[in-house]
This record gives C-alpha cells, structure tokens and sequence, in this order.
C-alpha cells in the first residue's frame, strides 16, 4: 500500500504494511489576517548583524517602515484612487531578488547606509514571516552575509 504524506511543501510516498490515515498540506495562514497588525519589535526576525547595525538608530526606524512596506505593497490603486488589497505569494527567487534590491541595490545606487539597508530587509521578512517562516528565514540568512560582504568591502 502507498501511503502519501506531506512535508512543508513537499509530497512524499511511503511503501509500509501499516494504516495511515491520510493528512492535508497544512495551509498557511492568509496575509489578509495580519494586514491591520501593528509593528512591534517582537515580531523582528532573529538574525546574526555587526552591533554596529542594529545599534544604530536607522537600523530600527527602517525595520518598522520594511514591516509595513510588506503589507503596502499588497495594495493596488486605481486612477480613482479606489485601493484594493491583493495577496501575493512569494517564492526564493522573489525574496531572494527583494532582499538584494533592499540591502545592495538600495546602498550601492542610492547611497543608503548598511543599517537601513539592513533593517528595511529584515522589516520585510519578518512581516513575510507570519505566512511563510521558513522562506523569511532563507531570506534572513541571506540579509546577514550581504551585509558581511558589504562591510567586507567585496562585491556582492
């Protein structure tokens, strides 16, 4: 007998003489659940950055203004001005192309110190994170070693 069973987003198959009972993919959580939700520094992501970033104070102001940017960008206008809210999911290549535009784009082209760049990132990821934690956690990781390579002074 085949058994199927879910993992995250993964499908397995399994060949075992014993009854499983079949389980659902567990659903994230809609984005439309967290859209009205204040920012609180409790909902930061845990990353590894220099105390030379998150002390300082852009560092802090730009994680709140990341956060919400999240949410912002979920919005589509029309000419009228009339707003509605379109959830959008995100995949690696997503996060990954955002992340990259937040740190080196954003510090490399517009000249904006590693500590927004830093923490407009980790804003946005961790607003990501309250539907999708294991693709903000990747992202989280990536935020960290850009900003090493930054600090670093080698091209990222």
């Amino acid at each position: 007998m085949s058994v199927f069973f879910y993992q995250g987003d993964y499908q397995f198959v399994s060949s075992c003489p014993i009854q499983v009972s079949s389980v659902p993919p567990m659903t994230r959580p809609s984005v439309l659940t967290f859209v009205e939700m204040p920012y609180t520094p409790s909902l930061l992501l845990e990353v590894q950055l220099p105390i030379s970033v998150v002390a300082d104070s852009a560092f802090s102001e730009a994680c709140e203004i990341g956060f919400n940017s999240y949410f912002e960008d979920m919005y589509q206008c029309s000419s009228s001005g009339e707003c509605t809210f379109v959830e959008r999911l995100y995949t690696w290549a997503d996060v990954e192309r955002e992340v990259r535009e937040q740190v080196v784009t954003t510090h490399e082209k517009y000249g904006e110190r590693l500590p927004w760049c830093a923490g407009s990132a980790l804003g946005w990821l961790s607003a990501l994170a309250l539907t999708d934690r294991p693709l903000a956690l990747q992202g989280a990781a990536l935020v960290s070693a850009l900003i090493a390579c930054k600090q670093g002074g080698i091209a990222c």
